[in-house]
């Protein structure tokens, strides 16, 4: 039971990753575009760039928490069975 607990902070942890890049990055493009420091190509290739980083991040978070959940209900299903199993 322990390791599928210890995991939770991990998938919080990285949860609030994703969003702090997400929002520093789309914040840094817009100033750049708004002060003009950056034009044209270099912002839509930036722009794709982020994306992809965000969703590399979003994905991880997501097989993250997926492999969390089935390691929690294959726990619980064990610990039903070792009840079962030692009941007469």
């Amino acid at each position: 039971m322990y390791a599928a607990t210890a995991r939770m902070p991990h998938l919080n942890t990285l949860k609030q990753r994703t969003f702090d890049v997400a929002v520093a990055t789309f914040f840094w493009l817009e100033y750049l575009v708004a002060t003009t420091l950056l034009t044209g190509p270099q912002v839509k290739k930036l722009q794709s760039e982020s994306n992809e980083l965000v969703a590399v991040l979003t994905a991880s978070q997501k097989t993250a928490r997926a492999n969390y959940i089935h390691e929690k209900k294959r726990r619980h299903a064990l610990r039903q069975k070792r009840t079962a199993d030692q009941q007469p």
